[in-house]
């Protein structure tokens, strides 16, 4: 059986109602009933018996068995059972449990794939730059070949423009501010008359014996070039006397007026080369460089005559050839 409280020198028991001398005590149950451990007792009677009856010689604050167990049972809960941990001005969380997702598996492809995407992002944007720098070249590359894929033209005759330019005459005499005329004929029908077929003219004032460069063009439409003779003519006379200029080379034949039978230079009939470059679209016209055919001059200053008027023209006729383009 075990004892009671024993005193602090070892002398005495408590024995329930009092402290008597060890081996006088009463016997005490084997079990002794313990309160509730989770009942707070703020007091308990028999520490305060028993304290009130110790001898004076006990020092100290002396606790009934029941007391004793209850803190024994306390610091083994404590032990067993810490209090957790706060940390102060914090707020403790509720933990909540929420179910994780069930993690799927990729095929094998999937997988490749993923791992190619890991590599270093600075390698892919070198191949996507290339990539699209490749494309783009290629893509401009088509369309300057379909742009320079010109349609290819031929080209042909379609009609001919003939030019006659009185380039200049020349005097020996005249009269005194004084306006005169010059006129010069081509007639590609040949009939070999005077002043017939075509009619190019110029005006000038008189001032002194010297050259006029007249430079004056006339243009005649749809001239035919390929013919083999015509007649040119050409006449000199002051406007307001009627007064001629003598332009014959013969000196038995005193005139103003002449007429002269000549072939000229046919052009080619075959337009000058790379000429149906310029074609842009079908059925365009484009003219040929300019071609001469004859340079003409009727002159009377060596004719030996006595005319005190004598006088030299110079003209040209040219033809300019023009094509119509064909796809």
């Amino acid at each position: 059986m075990s004892r009671g409280i024993v005193s602090p020198d070892g002398t005495q028991v408590w024995d329930g109602e009092k402290w008597v001398p060890i081996g006088t005590e009463k016997q005490q149950p084997l079990l002794t009933p313990i309160p509730d451990p989770g009942i707070v007792v703020h007091t308990c009677n028999d520490c305060k018996i028993m304290n009130d009856r110790k001898p004076a010689a006990f020092k100290g604050y002396m606790k009934c068995a029941n007391c004793l167990a209850k803190e024994q049972m306390m610091k083994t809960q404590e032990t067993r059972y810490p209090a957790p941990q706060t940390i102060p001005n914090q707020v403790t969380q509720p933990i909540l449990h929420t179910m994780q997702p069930m993690q799927e598996t990729a095929p094998p492809l999937m997988v490749i794939a993923t791992q190619n995407s890991r590599k270093p992002l600075a390698r892919n944007m070198k191949i996507i730059f290339a990539i699209f720098g490749v494309s783009s070249v290629l893509l401009l590359a088509t369309i300057l070949s379909i742009a320079g894929q010109e349609d290819e033209y031929t080209l042909e005759y379609s009609r001919a423009t003939a030019y006659i330019y009185i380039d200049s005459i020349e005097v020996d005499n005249g009269e005194a501010n004084r306006m005169f005329e010059v006129d010069v004929f081509y007639d590609e029908r040949n009939r070999y008359e005077f002043r017939t077929g075509d009619e190019c003219d110029a005006l000038e004032y008189y001032d002194s014996a010297r050259t006029y460069y007249l430079e004056e063009i006339c243009v005649i439409n749809y001239a035919d070039p390929f013919v083999d003779k015509v007649t040119f003519g050409a006449c000199a006379q002051y406007v307001a006397s009627d007064r001629y200029y003598d332009i014959s080379s013969s000196s038995n034949y005193n005139s103003g007026c002449v007429k002269a039978e000549a072939s000229i230079v046919n052009p080619t009939l075959n337009p000058s080369y790379g000429l149906e470059d310029d074609c842009s679209y079908d059925g365009e016209l484009i003219d040929d460089d300019l071609s001469l055919a004859k340079f003409v001059s009727f002159s009377g200053f060596d004719d030996g005559d006595s005319n005190s008027y004598n006088a030299d023209i110079d003209f040209t006729l040219s033809f300019v050839l023009t094509y119509e383009c064909k796809i």
